[in-house]
């Protein structure tokens, strides 16, 4: 993964896991087109984190405050269960973390070993926003259990229960509403909708979750649920101890759309 970076110059690397400068670095690993970008959170949700998601043009307010940039529903939300306990820095120990954004390519990449007492789990992810199509952006992360064989479950989630947390005045604020969120199948994309509070802008998130794998094909079960706020799309596997993640290959991809409401 990291034998590909740029040259020296080019990259920004942050080695160990500090959990006090989590939110410095979700700001400095942020990824964007001009379109659409996102802060680089731990895609796991680390409660300590600050998802942010962008559209540009997207702007609300509230009573006398001026408009701001509107923190749209986070479609790079994943939860991984291992043996039924989740992945996560909060449930489980950080034995190695490293992450690189590559700035002459635009891509973050990662590498995090967590621990618990059934054994090691390495994850990577690697992540970039299209320059080709600035509605899309691509996420690929994956998973191997060092010390045994494991059963997985991947959850991936559009999340509409974000805010716009830093208010001048006044707590968080949640500037938009969920209108719908649905899906078709439970292999197919999942979609949320939203409009925003006051400005009336419709924003459009959809997301599909594939599964690939190299050399054997695991027997992979398919779940979809939608909620008042979030829609999600989860698939559960066996993983095998030792073997490369790229074995179990998981691709992300999210394609917003806004409009201006009628």
């Amino acid at each position: 993964m990291f034998n590909k970076l740029s040259e020296e110059n080019w990259v920004i690397g942050e080695e160990g896991f500090e959990q006090e400068k989590r939110k410095f670095w979700e700001t400095i690993f942020t990824l964007g087109n001009g379109y659409l970008g996102s802060r680089g959170v731990l895609e796991e949700s680390f409660e300590n984190g600050y998802p942010g998601t962008y559209l540009a043009g997207i702007y609300d307010r509230t009573g006398g405050q001026p408009f701001e940039i509107v923190n749209v529903p986070n479609p790079l939300r994943v939860e991984i269960y291992i043996n039924g306990g989740r992945l996560s820095a909060n449930e489980m120990k950080i034995a190695e973390h490293r992450r690189v954004l590559d700035l002459k390519k635009a891509v973050l990449h990662r590498r995090t070993v967590f621990q618990n007492d059934g054994g090691r789990y390495e994850y990577e992810s690697t992540r970039f926003f299209s320059l080709k199509d600035f509605h899309a952006a691509v996420m690929v992360f994956s998973l191997k259990p060092l010390d045994c064989d494991a059963e997985i479950t991947v959850k991936r989630l559009i999340d509409g229960t974000t805010e716009n947390a830093v208010q001048a005045v006044g707590d968080p604020i949640k500037r938009y509403s969920v209108r719908d969120c649905s899906f078709h199948n439970p292999e197919g994309a999942v979609y949320l909708e939203a409009k925003t509070i006051n400005s009336g802008q419709s924003i459009g998130l959809a997301a599909d979750l594939e599964f690939s794998g190299r050399g054997s094909h695991p027997e992979v079960k398919w779940a979809v649920s939608a909620g008042e706020e979030t829609v999600s799309q989860e698939c559960s596997f066996k993983a095998v101890k030792g073997k490369n993640t790229r074995s179990h290959l998981l691709l992300q991809s999210i394609h917003p759309v806004t409009k201006s409401a009628a």
